[in-house]
């Protein structure tokens, strides 16, 4: 993984079991991209998050880039979301993904939300193959 970033030339670090890349665009947003390892060191899962913002923009431009990204895995995986949910500012906790889109029913297992830290928001799409 570490090779194929190198190689397009985006920033990225190696932080104990994941890689963590600066600037992808996915999906045409601009993402921080975390990529998992399992312990015999094989890719098993990603994180995506947009940039955050400021309480204000939450609904015009944080919930518009989870729509986007749920449409998105909505065409990748060929099928809807498991559940939907709507939630409401104040169920966004720091520290905790507020589940907007869902889909677990086979791998990989996506989660696409809402997340908050100091203030900021942004969304944010977490990925597992296993």
């Amino acid at each position: 993984m570490k090779m194929i970033l190198d190689r397009d030339k985006i920033r990225s670090k190696t932080v104990q079991n994941y890689i963590l890349a600066d600037s992808l665009i996915i999906d045409g947003q601009k993402v921080v991209a975390a990529f998992y390892f399992d312990e015999q060191n094989r890719y098993n899962a990603y994180e995506l998050e947009t940039a955050a913002v400021k309480a204000a923009a939450l609904d015009t431009l944080v919930r518009k880039w989870v729509s986007e990204f749920t449409a998105s895995y909505e065409r990748k995986l060929g099928h809807p979301p498991a559940a939907v949910n709507r939630v409401n500012f104040q169920e966004i906790k720091q520290g905790r993904l507020s589940i907007v889109s869902r889909w677990d029913k086979h791998p990989p297992k996506v989660l696409i939300g809402l997340a908050t830290d100091n203030n900021l928001y942004y969304a944010k799409v977490m990925v597992s193959y296993r």
